[in-house]
C-alpha cells in the first residue's frame, strides 16, 4: 500500500519565498524557506546557513 504525502497547499506557497519567521520566544529569523511540512517544521536558508525550526515553536511566518 503506497500513500503519497501531500503538503497543505497554503503551506507549500511559502516554499522558496523570503520570509520573516518569528518564534514564540520572540526570536526572529529572515531567510528563504527550503522545505515545509504539514506540522510547520521548516528548513530556512539564512545568512548563517541552513536552520531547522520545529513547527510548535513558531509564532508566525510573514512574507518579506
Amino acid at each position: 500500500m503506497s500513500e503519497e504525502f501531500n503538503v497543505n497547499d497554503q503551506f507549500i506557497k511559502f516554499k522558496g519565498k523570503k520570509v520573516v519567521l518569528s518564534l514564540k520566544n520572540k526570536d526572529e529569523y529572515t531567510g528563504k524557506i527550503i522545505t515545509i511540512d504539514n506540522l510547520l517544521n521548516i528548513v530556512l536558508e539564512t545568512e548563517e546557513g541552513l536552520q531547522v525550526f520545529k513547527g510548535g515553536k513558531i509564532a508566525f511566518i510573514s512574507m518579506k
